[in-house]
């Protein structure tokens, strides 16, 4: 993937399949380009390692002002509000990638009343089909150290230090990629 920029505009480069490629895998063919929403290292990574035989890149250019969302969202509205706002961004970013995809975390109450953290999952198609997927759901230790704006952790990773190292916040997104592919994307 490469970018210029041309008289103030970023293009995008990609590689594309041709046509008859697209008409012979179906409804969502592998594609060529994902441009993700965020700066994250860890979703970047995520998104990368579902998709490996992708080229994923990163939104060229990103501000708070992009999510309207707290830095912890609180419910599964304002989550997945924040996620389609970083996938419309990423969308907006490079319209021409087959898939932008917006992630965002949050924290709410799940049907058994327990406290949880889960990521929403936007990815946007380039023909503009929305679609959504979750990771699983983390329970939230009351002990747990609070972050400074109002997060629920202090950690960046809060997911590995509670699996003691089994399953870290990538390996949450990763898994929903995953199993999101294969439900959805040709083989």
């Amino acid at each position: 993937m490469s970018k210029k920029l041309v008289s103030g505009m970023i293009l995008c480069h990609q590689f594309h399949l041709n046509l008859s490629e697209r008409k012979k895998l179906g409804r969502y063919p592998m594609p060529g380009t994902i441009n993700l929403g965020t700066w994250s290292d860890i979703k970047y990574s995520a998104v990368r390692d579902a998709f490996p035989q992708y080229n994923v890149q990163k939104i060229s250019q990103w501000h708070d002002s992009m999510s309207s969302v707290p830095p912890q969202p609180i419910g599964k509205e304002e989550t997945r509000r924040g996620a389609l706002e970083r996938a419309n961004h990423a969308k907006r970013d490079c319209p021409n990638a087959d898939f932008a995809i917006g992630i965002e975390h949050g924290m709410y109450t799940n049907h058994f009343g327990v406290s949880v953290d889960a990521g929403c999952i936007i990815l946007i198609a380039k023909d503009g089909t929305i679609n959504e997927t979750w990771t699983d759901e983390l329970t939230i230790p009351d002990d747990f150290e609070k972050g400074p704006n109002g997060e629920w952790s202090v950690w960046k990773d809060p997911h590995s230090i509670i699996t003691n190292d089994e399953r870290s916040r990538k390996q949450f997104i990763e898994d929903a990629l995953v199993g999101w592919a294969s439900k959805n994307l040709a083989k």
